[in-house]
């Protein structure tokens, strides 16, 4: 009796070792699949986050041309307005 149960208890220290490892593998499928899951979020929100300061900086950047080209109409009508005066003087 004693002799069958030694192939018996290898088999199933085998299998353990089968279902360890397997469980092992599966754990770490899962664990990729999240962290690979969560870089496309997290890629996907800087590129959003991106996109918007680059927005925001063309925006800014065209607020300041647009007041240049305030200040400048407005140096122009005050010189316009100077020439009148002359004139009429």
């Amino acid at each position: 009796m004693e002799g069958t149960q030694a192939p018996i208890q290898n088999k199933l220290a085998v299998l353990a070792l089968v279902v360890s490892l397997t469980a092992s593998i599966v754990t770490v499928a899962m664990a990729w699949g999240r962290m690979s899951a969560v870089q496309e979020t997290v890629t996907r929100d800087m590129e959003k986050k991106l996109d918007t300061a680059i927005f925001t900086l063309y925006l800014s950047q065209s607020d300041k041309r647009m007041e240049s080209i305030d200040r400048r109409l407005t140096e122009i009508q005050q010189s316009i307005d100077m020439l009148k005066d002359r004139r009429l003087q």
